[in-house]
């Protein structure tokens, strides 16, 4: 797993928050070429957001002109990525 810190939006509120990857999404990343910054920028500026299924979201982005879907769970701490579409 890694934890990264960036600036997540919400409401106009500036929130620190914890990304932590788990290995399922290293993965998927390394076989897609999708880079930790790629799913910052999809997480912090989504086109949008959609609940999916136990708690988790799905935030879709365009990164490089590729479309991609970042399936995660938020707490009050941390966002965790489960895996990357």
């Amino acid at each position: 797993m890694c934890i990264i810190i960036i600036v997540w939006c919400l409401k106009r509120k500036a929130i620190v928050m914890k990304i932590i990857y788990s290995d399922h999404a290293h993965r998927r990343m390394k076989q897609r070429g999708i880079t930790e910054l790629h799913i910052e920028h999809i997480l912090a500026y989504p086109s949008y957001i959609k609940k999916s299924f136990e708690e988790r979201k799905e935030a879709v982005g365009v990164v490089q002109d590729r479309t991609i879907k970042v399936v995660f769970f938020e707490t009050e701490n941390y966002i965790k990525v489960i895996t990357i579409i």
